[in-house]
């Protein structure tokens, strides 16, 4: 007959049946060889059962380690760029500013007791700041002299108006004044009754003042060097344009806002504020004033390629196209439209398109004699360009679009495209065909 273990096995909480099984052995009677066999073989498995599973969680937890640590690197590379980068930044920006943090320590060290002993034990401490003086004074003139160079390179290479933006570069005033007066304070200095009993605190500042002006001598001659560039007058053309364009189309809708609110309900629903603002550049006496900057850079544009500087002709296309980019894109609702002959409808922007188009079709023709296709590529791209920008304004009150504003620009592509390709200038043909399709 079973024992009572052997009747009651079911009711065991075992982890395997092969357990059960020998559980159920060594319950019933055969021999204390077979029973110890059996007590071993039982111990071994709940041993290897209990190592099985201590392994595979040891496994998992390096696999979900091995993904942190990947993830983690991962993460470091992608930010690396970033981080070399900021990196860069801020070592080129604590460059620019060396001189001054010499100084600052140097002043910091000057307030020590110590060397505030030391300065008042000194005697004649009011030839360091007249001779400080005399050498911020000779700063102010290497800047004036460096500040020489751009205006006499655009006054010989460039044009008027770009010699007139370097005379009036607000950055160089700024540091012709305060080279200045860090000149007269460094002369005051050298008073001994203003200051009194405070004179050992002066020198620190003394240095502080030096190190500014050091610094601020680099900072010129590394603008100077920069506007030297003719690029850069492009660039200063363009930005004057197109803050000119900004501040005009800003002053025309604040003056139609006021005269929109000052309308009756009626009359509000029937005149829209576009509309008003077409009637105010009607008024205008010079609502094109800006204009003789696109003259200025389409000479430039003409100059350089004279000298085959195709960068630099290119740039000036690229300006001339921006500008009248910007000019539709401000312009492209309050245009004013009247019909002129043959049935063709006309606009102000109409003037505006002539002169960036003939522009373009000077530089266009210079760089043929010159034999400068990658210019006249970009004199077609240019017009492409604009025609983007032409093509979708629209007439009000008619609908449709303003043919021939498109026409008009298209017409202008097609006579530069003509004129390379009878040249033998293949390219321009093919970019023509781009932009077509």
């Amino acid at each position: 007959m079973p024992s009572l273990a052997c009747q009651n096995r079911q009711g065991l909480c075992l982890k395997c049946t092969r357990s059960i099984v020998l559980f159920d052995r060594l319950q019933c009677p055969s021999g204390p060889e077979r029973r110890l066999t059996l007590i071993y073989e039982f111990l071994m498995i709940d041993i290897k059962a209990r190592w099985i599973q201590t392994i595979t969680s040891i496994a998992s937890w390096v696999h979900h380690l091995r993904q942190k640590i990947a993830g983690f690197l991962i993460n470091l590379l992608a930010r690396w760029s970033q981080l070399r980068w900021w990196g860069y930044r801020s070592i080129k920006t604590l460059s620019n500013f060396g001189i001054i943090l010499i100084s600052i320590l140097l002043a910091c060290h000057l307030f020590s007791p110590p060397a505030q002993k030391a300065i008042n034990a000194f005697t004649d401490y009011y030839a360091i700041f007249l001779a400080a003086g005399s050498l911020i004074g000779t700063v102010l003139v290497l800047a004036f002299s460096l500040a020489i160079l751009p205006i006499q390179h655009a006054a010989e290479t460039l044009t008027r108006s770009a010699s007139r933006l370097y005379r009036e570069d607000y950055p160089t005033q700024f540091v012709f004044i305060v080279l200045g007066a860090f000149c007269l304070l460094s002369f005051s200095l050298a008073l001994d009754r203003p200051f009194g009993e405070y004179r050992s605190w002066l020198m620190p500042f003394q240095i502080l003042m030096l190190g500014c002006s050091l610094d601020l001598l680099r900072w010129h001659n590394r603008r100077m060097a920069q506007l030297i560039d003719p690029n850069e007058a492009i660039m200063r053309l363009t930005k004057s344009t197109n803050k000119l364009l900004h501040a005009t189309q800003r002053n025309v809708n604040r003056v139609a806002r006021i005269a929109h609110r000052s309308l009756s309900r009626q009359e509000r629903d029937e005149q829209s504020l576009d509309r008003l603002e077409a009637a105010i550049y009607s008024k205008l006496s010079d609502p094109h004033r800006w204009t003789v900057f696109l003259l200025e850079i389409s000479e430039i544009g003409v100059r350089a390629t004279d000298r085959n500087e195709t960068f630099l002709a290119k740039n000036s296309t690229n300006s001339l196209a921006a500008i009248a980019c910007n000019y539709l894109k401000l312009r492209g609702k309050n245009l004013n439209f009247y019909p002129a002959a043959h049935g063709v409808t006309r606009s102000d922007a109409t003037d505006i398109l002539n002169i960036i188009s003939e522009a373009l079709i000077d530089i266009n023709r210079n760089a043929i004699k010159q034999k400068l296709e990658l210019v006249s590529i970009e004199v077609v791209r240019s017009f492409g360009y604009i025609a983007k920008f032409v093509i979708p304004v629209e007439i009000p009150g008619r609908g449709g679009t303003a043919g021939d504003l498109s026409w008009h620009v298209l017409g202008y592509m097609q006579l530069a495209s003509e004129e390379a390709l009878h040249q033998s200038m293949d390219n321009v043909g093919l970019e023509l065909g781009k932009i077509y399709i």
